[in-house]
Formats: structure tokens, C-alpha cells, sequence
């Protein structure tokens, strides 16, 4: 999906609500999924509380990036970002 938004949408603006919007649609259904299986538990829903202010920083030092950035190096970020979750999530799957 996002090689295909890459060369369908070259402006830096559209790729990224693109991208925003199919990762919170993607992870509305998998937290409903949680919620039906019963994994969302009181733990889970504190552990998850806890990481709502970095969720915000992210989301701030986003829009900093986005406004300073030029699209080559905006590209280059978000495709080193996506490489290096794709890493940690190989390395630490169940």
C-alpha cells in the first residue's frame, strides 16, 4: 500500500492522510477484534493510557517535520520509519 500511495500520490500532504487514515481503519478493526476475543483487558487498556502522551508527541513532532521537510527527505523518513518498525516486528513476533 504504501509503494502504491508513493507513486499515486506525490504530494507529501495526500500520501500522509492517505496513510493516516488505512492505519486507523486497520487498527479500529484489530482493537475491535481485541475487544470481541477479550484480550483488551483493564492492564492492557492502563499500559495503553500510558503511552497516549507519546502517541501526541509523535503526532507533534510530525506535523513539525512534514511543514520543514522537503518531499525527497519526507520520503526518505517515512521509508527508513516503516523499514525499522517492519524490523522491530519480525524481531520481537510471537
Amino acid at each position: 500500500m504504501v509503494l502504491y500511495a508513493t507513486r499515486a500520490l506525490p504530494d507529501k500532504g495526500k500520501f500522509r492522510a492517505t496513510l493516516c487514515l488505512l492505519w486507523t481503519t486497520l487498527n479500529t478493526i484489530i482493537i475491535a477484534g481485541y475487544l470481541i476475543e477479550g484480550s483488551l483487558t483493564l492492564p492492557v487498556a492502563k499500559t495503553t493510557a500510558m503511552l497516549v502522551p507519546f502517541v501526541v508527541a509523535g503526532i507533534i513532532a510530525g506535523e513539525h517535520i512534514h511543514d520543514k521537510v522537503d518531499a525527497r527527505h519526507f520520503s526518505i523518513i517515512v521509508f527508513s520509519m516503516l523499514f525499522a518498525t517492519g524490523i522491530v516486528m519480525v524481531l520481537f513476533a510471537r
